[in-house]
């Protein structure tokens, strides 16, 4: 999987997620089982040299199939309040399941996107 920018943290941890392939597969955009990169879904935090860290958290990619859902549609699912939430859920149901660990960027994250988290309803 491709991995614009995020670590091998944040890579590792989509494929912990699905332990019995070890690979995630399935696209947030679109649900087919053909994820192929991780997306910023609000940006990468700035021009290169200054960008923020908090924006390579695991709260900020998506999996998704570079060809078909992200270059076609960049527009219309940056900064996607669904694509949020349903990492959110993930990562925290990998959190409950001891499969994820929130670490400082991911808390930075959230705390720089808390209004959009409550007004989709994920709340630490």
């Amino acid at each position: 999987m491709s991995h614009a920018g995020f670590d091998q943290k944040v890579r590792e941890a989509w494929n912990t997620f699905c332990p019995d392939s070890g690979q995630w597969y399935e696209c947030l955009a679109c649900g087919r089982n053909h994820a192929n990169c991780l997306h910023h879904n609000f940006g990468r935090g700035g021009k290169p040299g200054r960008r923020s860290k908090a924006f390579n958290s695991i709260l900020n990619s998506v999996p998704i199939n570079n060809e078909l859902c992200h270059l076609p549609k960049h527009s219309k699912i940056k900064r996607d309040k669904d694509m949020l939430k349903k990492v959110f859920q993930i990562v925290q149901q990998a959190i409950r399941r001891d499969e994820y660990q929130m670490v400082k960027r991911d808390e930075e994250f959230y705390k720089l996107h808390e209004e959009t988290y409550k007004e989709i309803n994920c709340i630490l």
